[in-house]
């Protein structure tokens, strides 16, 4: 049974091109609405603040504040926030200072994927092409391990 309710998304990210595919792609699924986009850290802030997403899908390289700082500032301000950080980038210190300042998750290298994002049916955990890869990577800070867990919504 699905919700009656879309998962409300925010994109962030700098290129508008991106931005636009990204949203178009999450656009067709009927369980999805993107709410607004935002090609800065400052103005990420601002739409979730009008907006209240379920989700926001944050690139981490953006001009001004980085897409790790916005992660950080909206999980102060709002602690229940969702965010997943799409990058093409999967240096593990990057991923892990992500993860360290509040991402619930990430996808790297997310082009194809992201075209079939749709909520899993039942646990209302988000999957990407029926896999489920709303997870959180856990991060042993004197190590730098990581352990995969679906996150609760």
């Amino acid at each position: 049974m699905q919700n009656s309710k879309p998962i409300r998304i925010l994109v962030v990210d700098d290129h508008f091109m991106v931005r636009m595919g990204l949203s178009s792609s999450l656009n067709v699924e009927p369980d999805i609405e993107v709410v607004a986009e935002a090609g800065s850290g400052e103005a990420a802030i601002e739409a979730y603040r009008q907006h209240h997403p379920t989700l926001v899908m944050m690139d981490l390289r953006l001009p001004g504040m980085s897409g790790i700082e916005c992660t950080a500032a909206l999980v102060r301000e709002f602690p229940g926030a969702y965010i997943l950080v799409l990058s093409t980038h999967s240096g593990e210190e990057e991923i892990y200072r992500a993860m360290q300042a509040g991402a619930r998750g990430y996808v790297v290298s997310f082009g194809a994927a992201v075209s079939s994002f749709a909520q899993q049916q039942g646990s209302g955990s988000v999957a990407i092409g029926g896999q489920g890869i709303w997870k959180q990577r856990n991060c042993d800070s004197s190590k730098h391990r990581r352990s995969d867990r679906k996150v609760a919504r």
